[in-house]
C-alpha cells in the first residue's frame, strides 16, 4: 500500500468513527487553492473542519502545526461562504490514525486549534 493508499484509508476509518459518534459528512477534500480539508462534517448544527493525520511513529497531531492549521482556516472560510454558512458555529478537530505494527488506533481531537478572525489573512 503507498502513501496516497494509506492516506485515504486513515480518512475512510476517521469517516466510520465521527459518522459512529453521530456526525454527517458534507465534504471530502475540499480545496481551496492550496489548501485542502480532509472531511467537512455536521455536528448537529457546527460545522466541523476535520484534519486526518496518521503516522506509524510519533504523534500525528504534531503535524498539524501553524501553517497547515491557517490553510485549514483558509479553506473553511471559503467554504462557509460558498455554501451559505457563515453564521453556522464552527469547529477544528484532528483525527490521529496511529499504525503500530498490525495495529491501529484512532483518537479524536475535539477543538484541536481555534479559528481566530483576521488572524488567517494578513
Amino acid at each position: 500500500m503507498d502513501a496516497a493508499d494509506k492516506g485515504k484509508s486513515g480518512e475512510e476509518m476517521a469517516l466510520l468513527l465521527l459518522e459512529n459518534e453521530g456526525y454527517e459528512l458534507l465534504d471530502r477534500n475540499y480545496s481551496f487553492g492550496p489548501c485542502e480539508i480532509d472531511l467537512i462534517l455536521l455536528d448537529g448544527e457546527t460545522l466541523v473542519f476535520v484534519e486526518v493525520k496518521q503516522r506509524s511513529a510519533g504523534v500525528p497531531r504534531l503535524a498539524v502545526d501553524r501553517a497547515k492549521q491557517a490553510r485549514i482556516c483558509r479553506a473553511a472560510l471559503q467554504y462557509a461562504l460558498s455554501t451559505d454558512r457563515m453564521d453556522s458555529p464552527m469547529r477544528f478537530d484532528v483525527v490521529e490514525v496511529q499504525r503500530q505494527g498490525g495495529e491501529l488506533r484512532l483518537r479524536h481531537l475535539k477543538n484541536a486549534f481555534e479559528f481566530i478572525k483576521g488572524r488567517y489573512f494578513a
